[in-house]
């Protein structure tokens, strides 16, 4: 199908081609030709093809990677849109369905769980993840569980988040409540716990992990920098060991030579840092934010959190707030490429064994601040990957 796009005299206009297949998708070599002429439409000034190979194998619908990111709830979103509350309930719908469709799991759900309300999205096979919103009524919690608890998959998506980046006694106090709360009254639950340092500050002899955490918080959460420390990566991989779920995130941290989802890094770091999880066997990547616009018309200004003085540009901010909703970015598209490129590490260890797999991500990153900037290598890696799915697959 031909595009025409127009460009003004003396300016710039970035394409971004963005191929998508399904199921039913023809395996085989794919190309299409892009072309420039001047105003008239007669002369050619640049000419050129794109081209795009297709496999004969189909990924999953739900993907391999756990995923929870935020949709929305940390302020700024509802503000930006001067629309009616119904209105607005179909930019949330806009949002939610953008997420999914690039393969990340939402925060919440749209409706109430405890009501049935909700069942059609819990049933999405796309959904990896969801949060359970955490009441202190006892009442609307067992509701909510015990809707969640009918049904096997939704109780496999389903997780509590209450504390967040625990730093002082008072909020392992806060763990110890709310964790033999859910015990009591959520037998089975899964407690998700993001945590940004390592010990606790008032006490680091206390083993946060065996001394708290254990037989609490049954899905750990660290910053994703913690993971380059040989000791406590030993205790986190002991710890998944013994049953319990590891995730890991990135925010306003860390920087610097870490892959993050910053404005101002390379594009192929937001790819990298899914690679990164595949070689350290993490199983969920969780970001706080999405659509942080609280502070910043993000058009005009990517210093997204004032509350730090890094170089976090963008932080939060997955998605630029457009007249109709949502608009994605560029480094969605990139996180989104890295959740695929997951997935056939995924499949390909299923079928060569981690060995194979190791391998090939060496080629590109061997450590979380050592890593390719090649674009071209890490196509090269893919393709190869993909080459030997399709003929294990095919024969």
């Amino acid at each position: 199908e031909d595009t025409v796009c127009e460009v003004e005299a003396n300016k710039n206009l970035p394409i971004y081609i963005r191929a998508k297949t399904d199921a039913d998708s023809v395996a085989g070599d794919y190309s299409a030709k892009i072309t420039v002429t001047d105003e008239s439409g007669s002369e050619v000034l640049f000419t050129t093809e794109v081209k795009a190979k297709v496999w004969n194998f189909t990924l999953p619908e739900t993907p391999a990677c756990i995923t929870s990111f935020g949709n929305g709830c940390h302020g700024g979103f509802r503000e930006k849109f001067s629309v009616s509350d119904e209105e607005f309930k179909e930019i949330e719908k806009k949002l939610n369905e953008s997420l999914l469709e690039h393969k990340l799991s939402p925060y919440f759900l749209l409706n109430e769980i405890a009501t049935g309300e909700a069942d059609e999205e819990m049933s999405d096979p796309r959904l990896t993840s969801f949060e359970i919103r955490y009441t202190d009524d006892d009442n609307l919690l067992l509701a909510r569980w015990n809707r969640i608890i009918s049904n096997p998959e939704w109780e496999k998506k389903a997780h509590f988040y209450v504390v967040d980046e625990p730093q002082t006694m008072e909020h392992v106090e806060r763990i110890i409540k709310t964790s033999d709360r859910l015990k009591r009254l959520c037998p089975g639950y899964k407690y998700v716990l993001p945590s940004n340092l390592p010990v606790l500050r008032e006490d680091p002899k206390i083993d946060i992990i065996d001394d708290i955490y254990k037989d609490r918080v049954n899905i750990l959460c660290p910053l994703s920098l913690f993971f380059a420390d040989p000791d406590y990566l030993s205790k986190l991989h002991k710890y998944k060991s013994e049953g319990y779920g590891l995730w890991w995130y990135v925010c306003c941290a860390p920087l610097d030579e870490y892959c993050n989802f910053t404005v101002n890094e390379e594009g192929i770091r937001h790819r990298l840092l899914l690679w990164q999880q595949k070689s350290l066997n993490v199983d969920g990547l969780l970001y706080w934010e999405t659509a942080y616009w609280a502070c910043v018309n993000p058009w005009e200004d990517v210093m997204t959190v004032p509350w730090t003085n890094s170089l976090a540009f963008g932080d939060g901010m997955l998605y630029y707030n457009g007249d109709d909703g949502p608009v994605p970015s560029l480094r969605l598209e990139l996180i989104s490429a890295g959740i695929d490129d997951f997935e056939y590490l995924t499949i390909a260890e299923k079928l060569f064994g981690r060995e194979y797999v190791d391998e090939k991500i060496s080629k590109l990153t061997t450590g979380l601040t050592e890593y390719t900037l090649c674009d071209g290598e890490l196509a090269s890696v893919r393709a190869q990957i993909g080459d030997d799915i399709e003929k294990a697959i095919n024969g």
